[in-house]
C-alpha cells in the first residue's frame, strides 16, 4: 500500500513539473510584467505571424538575387557515361562500313565561362535587385503596419483603462451622494424623492462601471491579437502620455515621407525592374562570347585509360528573330512608363495623406487643451454645487447635473488625449517612420 502511494506521489509530481515546462514554453516571452508601448512593439515584432511571412518572402528574393549573381562565375561539370550498342565503324572509303558491337566508358570534367554577353547578366542581376528591394519595402511596410496596429490597440487600452477609472470614481461619488441623501431624508431635510434619485444614479454608475470593465477586457484581447500572442502571462501597461511626439514641421514630414515611405520606395523599385527588363531584351540583340574546355578518359573497359581533351571559343550572335525582341522592348518600355505614372500619383497621395494627418495632430492638441479647460470648470462647478447642496441651497437634480457634467468633461479629456495619440501614430505611419 505504501509503494502505491509513493508511485502516485511520483506521477503527480512529474505531471506538475511537465505542466510547468509546458507553460514556460507555450506562453510567449514578455520582457516584464508592466509593458510600455516599446515593450509591446518588441513582443509584436517577435511573435506576429504576418511579419514572419514577410520575412520569409524577403529571404526567397535574396536567394533569387544570389542565383542571378551565379551567372558571373564559370560552370564546372563532371560527366561519366556508359554506352553499349551497335555502332558503325568507318574505315577507308565509305563503301567499307563494318557494323560492330562496342562498349564505351567515358568520364569528362568540363568548364565553361561567358567572357562577354554585352549586358545580359547585368540586366538579370538588376532585375533581381529591384525585386529584392520591393520585398524589403514590403517587409518594412508590414513591420510599420504591425507597429501602427499595436500602437492603436495600446492607446485604445489606455483609453479603456482611463474610462474604467473614471467610471469607478463616478460610482464612488454616487455612493457618497446616496449616503448623504439617506442622511438628509432621515433628518427630514429632504423628501424621499431625493433618495430615489440617488439610488438611480448609483445603479447607473454601477452599470457604466461594468460596461467599462468589459470594454477594457476587449481592449486587452485586441492588444494581444495585434502582438500575435495568445495565453500571455499577466501584465499591465504603462500609462505614458505619448511615445511618438510630433516635434517637426510639415515640410520636414513631407521630406521624410518621400525618403522613407515603403510604398513609394517599392514603386521606385518597380520602375527599376521594368527598366531592367528593357535592358535584358536589348542585350539579347548583341552576341555572346564564351569559352569552354574539357578533359576526360575513354576506353572499352573500366576504368577508362585513354585521355581526351578539348578547348574552344565560341561567338553566338542572333541576327533574326521575327521582331520578337523589338516587340518585347516596346512592351516593357510601356510598362515602365505606366509604373512611372503610378509613382507620380502615389507621391500626390502620400503628400495629401501626410498633410491631413499632420493637421489632425494640431486639431487634437487644440481639442485636448479645450478639454482640460472644460475639466477645470466642471470640477469647480461640482465643488460649488456640492457645497450648496450640503447647506440646503441646491437640489439633488442640480447636484446630479453637476456630477454628470464633470463626468462628461473628464470623458472628453480622455477622448481628446486618445485622439492626439492616435493622430501622432497616423503621422508616423503615413511618413513611413518606425
Amino acid at each position: 500500500m505504501r509503494k502505491r502511494y509513493n508511485a502516485k506521489f511520483f506521477f503527480t509530481f512529474l505531471f506538475f513539473v511537465c505542466s510547468l515546462f509546458y507553460s514556460a514554453f507555450a506562453r510567449p516571452f514578455f520582457p516584464k510584467s508592466q509593458l510600455s508601448l516599446k515593450d509591446c512593439i518588441a513582443v509584436g515584432l517577435k511573435h506576429q505571424p504576418d511579419l514572419k511571412a514577410a520575412r520569409e518572402k524577403l529571404k526567397g528574393y535574396l536567394a533569387g538575387k544570389g542565383a542571378a549573381l551565379s551567372f558571373y562565375f564559370p560552370r564546372l561539370e563532371l560527366d561519366s557515361d556508359y554506352f553499349r550498342g551497335n555502332f558503325f565503324a568507318v574505315q577507308g572509303p565509305l563503301s567499307e562500313i563494318f557494323p560492330g558491337t562496342f562498349t564505351v566508358y567515358y568520364t569528362q570534367l568540363s568548364a565553361s565561362y561567358v567572357f562577354e554577353d554585352f549586358g545580359k547578366r547585368f540586366a538579370r542581376v538588376g532585375k533581381s535587385e529591384a525585386q529584392v528591394e520591393q520585398a524589403v519595402q514590403a517587409y518594412q511596410k508590414e513591420r510599420l503596419t504591425v507597429i501602427f496596429r499595436i500602437s492603436k490597440a495600446y492607446y485604445h487600452l489606455l483609453k479603456a483603462e482611463a474610462f474604467l477609472k473614471l467610471r469607478g470614481d463616478d460610482l464612488k461619488e454616487a455612493q457618497k451622494n446616496l449616503a448623504l441623501a439617506e442622511g438628509l431624508v432621515q433628518t427630514g431635510e429632504r423628501s424621499k424623492i431625493v433618495l430615489s434619485e440617488a439610488i438611480v444614479s448609483r445603479d447607473t454608475a454601477q452599470y457604466d462601471l461594468i460596461r467599462a470593465e468589459h470594454q477594457t477586457a476587449d481592449a486587452v484581447d485586441d492588444l494581444n491579437q495585434e502582438m500575435g500572442v495568445s495565453n500571455p502571462p499577466a501584465y499591465k501597461i504603462r500609462a505614458n502620455s505619448s511615445i511618438f511626439p510630433i516635434n517637426f514641421t510639415l515640410m520636414k514630414a513631407l521630406a521624410l515621407s518621400f525618403h522613407l515611405n515603403p510604398d513609394l520606395l517599392a514603386q521606385k523599385a518597380k520602375v527599376k525592374e521594368e527598366q531592367a527588363e528593357v535592358n535584358e531584351f536589348t542585350a539579347e540583340k548583341w552576341p555572346v562570347l564564351s569559352g569552354s574546355a574539357s578533359y576526360g578518359w575513354v576506353d572499352e573497359v573500366f576504368p577508362p585509360k585513354f585521355s581526351t581533351w578539348n578547348f574552344g571559343v565560341s561567338l553566338t550572335w542572333p541576327f533574326f528573330n521575327g521582331g520578337f525582341l523589338n516587340e518585347k522592348i516596346s512592351e516593357f518600355e510601356a510598362l515602365k512608363k505606366r509604373e512611372i505614372a503610378k509613382e507620380k500619383a502615389l507621391i500626390l497621395k502620400i503628400e495629401n495623406k501626410v498633410e491631413r494627418n499632420y493637421r489632425a495632430v494640431q486639431d487634437a492638441r487644440s481639442e485636448l487643451k479645450a478639454a482640460e479647460s472644460e475639466v477645470k470648470a466642471a470640477e469647480e462647478n461640482y465643488r460649488l454645487t456640492l457645497k450648496r447642496y450640503q447647506l440646503g441651497l441646491s437640489s439633488s437634480a442640480a447636484l446630479s447635473l453637476a456630477r454628470a457634467g464633470l463626468s462628461l468633461a473628464r470623458a472628453h479629456q480622455v477622448q481628446a488625449l486618445s485622439h492626439l495619440r492616435m493622430s501622432e501614430a497616423e503621422v508616423y505611419y503615413s511618413i513611413g517612420m518606425p
